[in-house]
């Protein structure tokens, strides 16, 4: 049975805006951070089980890491009707990101959500900071 998660690269790729989170109970809580989003929308493993148990249907097809990261940020921002406040970095939004150890473009597929979080910024501030 054809389901719409099997179809969210396809909208994607064909300019549909598509938004990705994770919320109890729908998704384990040990995945709610947006990186393990990002790993399970582009591989369909449970990146939190050991065996990589897949959690999506035969017919799933894989989003693009670049897909994936549109759908939690900008494309997500969108849906909220909030695209003018928050999901990119832009003069005049929230100063709200961020900064990672690495490239989750640059990681292997089901690695990102293993890239440590060296600083989180809100309203502009330094919220967090690894020392």
């Amino acid at each position: 049975m054809e389901t719409s998660l099997g179809r969210y690269a396809h909208f994607a790729r064909n300019g549909v805006k598509v938004g990705i989170s994770a919320d109890v109970p729908s998704t384990s809580p040990t995945m709610q951070a947006p990186l393990f989003v990002v790993d399970g929308a582009t591989t369909g493993l449970d990146i939190s089980d050991p065996k990589n148990t897949e959690v999506f249907p035969p017919n799933w097809e894989p989003m693009t890491i670049h897909q994936a990261m549109r759908a939690i940020t900008i494309d997500a921002a969108w849906m909220l009707n909030m695209e003018d406040k928050i999901g990119s970095l832009e003069v005049g939004k929230y100063a709200d990101f961020v900064v990672l150890e690495s490239d989750p473009y640059e990681a292997k597929p089901g690695t990102a959500h293993q890239i440590s979080l060296l600083m989180t910024v809100m309203d502009g501030r330094v919220t967090h900071k690894v020392q």
